[in-house]
């Protein structure tokens, strides 16, 4: 990503300078009594997070959105996780051991406590792994390979299981947030109401959660990791960009999260916050949901996609610090094709496609989109240039849940859409939004279902060999972008805003960064 600015680069430098110079006073994660002050010498034991929409569920595969990741990733942990350099290492289990990618053994850690108080055991895994493969929920794609009848707990500690096929991408699966795993004691007494009161192994536990408003975590005293720095933290959810800013600048807030580019310059401006940044592992899109007519017209979504000018776009939205978006994965991802262009933007072509198709005269649509500001301001463009072809476009603004709701259930046309990956392995990029297997709430919301497209994402988890996928995954990236259900529009950033005293917090590119060694200094 580009530089943001001078000053940006400069006040790195300072607070990196500042924390070397007052690393003897403030206190540290991890230590007793680390709930810091914040300049006016009184306890500060709760953090304050404001964010653009509230939790789906707590229940973690009905949550596989970036928000309620944001909130349950403290709550839950996974077998598996990825280290600072980007490496796949246990987390709560202490080894996992496949065979030809798809014989597992999981070896459990010890003495790991679910905050109801019981220990970690096999059986939990085996619940919760056994629970998505056989259920319909957002992730059931990711482990729907699992053979149900192959699951064995020799003893308290060990989980066996396998695969129906080889499949290379099951490793990092296991280190996917919405693969946390949950106590099959409390998941079956709650039943229905689980998704409420969600019982993990992780630092934080749920105190309340007022739907619409805000949610609370508390520290867990016996969390078997290193002590969290707050007591509580507080999500709060204020859906306009810009009222979560305010809510940083009068102290009601400690870090916002997903601030618009367009007030990067305000908060580089302000003594009393500071601005954290990284290159987004995800790709903002706009989709086409190929059940609604005339979508179903592969002329039609390619009159639409030339129609649009996505390099003008991407400079008049993000200003220069977020690039044009080529391909159906992030270039974070392993066998990214570096070789594709931006989409071509020609005008009089797309009035051919659609006169061939029988609609030289144009139609009505609606674009569905959240209410991101970025995402707005898109949609009003692409508004704009559909017309030049006779297509006329109404913009319909959701908050979070309710375009959630209705872009799984089909109910939109056109949507403004973003797909995040947590992992370079591309088959979780692409199995989501474009296997036939995941329509609506596993992250295809175009309903398009090609055979082809199947058949390379299976080919892709057979093999482990390096060339031969990277050959399969070139060829299913150009094959999806000549179906045309997606315009690519950018590869994104992940901006935050946050108290120029906070210490400790590590921007992720997934956009739901681990809050639990952030503090204040003194």
């Amino acid at each position: 990503m580009k530089k943001l600015s001078k000053k940006l680069f400069s006040l790195v430098c300072v607070v990196m300078a500042a924390a070397m110079l007052i690393a003897g006073c403030a206190k540290a994660p991890g230590t007793e009594g680390n709930a810091s002050s914040q300049g006016d010498g009184a306890a500060k034991e709760n953090l304050t997070v404001v964010l653009k929409a509230d939790v789906r569920s707590f229940d973690p595969i009905f949550g596989n959105d970036t928000t309620s990741h944001a909130v349950f990733r403290h709550i839950y942990e996974t077998l598996m996780k990825y280290d600072d350099n980007g490496n796949l290492v246990p987390n709560l289990a202490e080894s996992v051991t496949w065979t030809d990618n798809k014989d597992c053994e999981i070896k459990l850690k010890k003495g790991v406590l679910f905050h109801n108080g019981e220990e970690l055991k096999a059986n939990d895994v085996k619940f919760t792994l056994y629970r998505i493969a056989s259920e319909p929920c957002d992730i059931h794609y990711m482990l729907e390979d699992i053979n149900l009848d192959s699951f064995e707990t020799p003893d308290d500690y060990t989980v066996k299981f396998s695969l129906n096929n080889p499949d290379a991408s099951v490793a990092a699966i296991l280190a996917f947030g919405s693969v946390g795993i949950v106590n099959e004691k409390a998941v079956t007494e709650a039943g229905d109401t689980y998704g409420m009161n969600p019982i993990g192994t992780g630092p934080y536990k749920l105190q309340s959660w007022t739907k619409g408003n805000q949610s609370v975590i508390e520290r867990f005293e016996d969390y078997h990791g290193d002590k969290p720095t707050f007591k509580t933290i507080t999500f709060k959810v204020v859906p306009e960009v810009t009222n979560r800013l305010v809510e940083l600048e009068s102290g009601g807030a400690d870090i916002a999260y997903d601030i618009s580019v367009t007030d990067v310059a305000r908060v580089e401006e302000s003594s009393a916050l500071k601005l954290s940044t990284i290159d987004s592992s995800s790709v903002t899109f706009m989709g086409m949901n190929t059940t609604k007519k005339p979508l179903d017209d592969q002329r039609v979504r390619e009159a639409i996609r030339y129609a649009i000018d996505v390099n003008g776009i991407v400079q008049s939205v993000y200003h220069g610090i977020s690039h044009p978006a080529t391909n159906p994965m992030n270039p974070s991802c392993t066998y990214y094709d570096n070789t594709s262009t931006v989409s071509e933007y020609n005008v009089e072509k797309a009035k051919q496609l659609l006169a061939e198709a029988g609609y030289a005269d144009g139609f009505d649509i609606t674009i569905t989109t959240d209410d991101r500001k970025e995402r707005i301001d898109i949609a009003t463009i692409i508004q704009s240039e559909l017309q030049e072809i006779g297509i006329n476009a109404e913009i319909k603004i959701l908050e979070w849940g309710a375009y959630l709701t209705t872009c799984y259930d089909g109910e939109q046309e056109l949507y403004m859409g973003g797909w995040t990956t947590f992992t370079p392995e591309p088959s979780l990029s692409l199995k989501g939004p474009f296997g036939s297997s995941s329509f609506g709430s596993g992250g295809n919301m175009t309903f398009y279902a090609n055979p082809k497209v199947d058949e390379l994402i299976s080919a892709g988890l057979l093999t482990t060999d390096t060339a031969e996928r990277q050959k399969i995954y070139t060829e299913l990236q150009h094959e999806i972008t000549k179906q045309c259900t997606w315009v690519y529009i950018t590869y994104g950033v992940q901006l935050y805003a946050m108290n120029s005293k906070l210490e400790g917090f590590v921007p992720q590119s997934s956009g739901y960064p681990d809050l639990t060694g952030v503090y204040f200094a003194d």
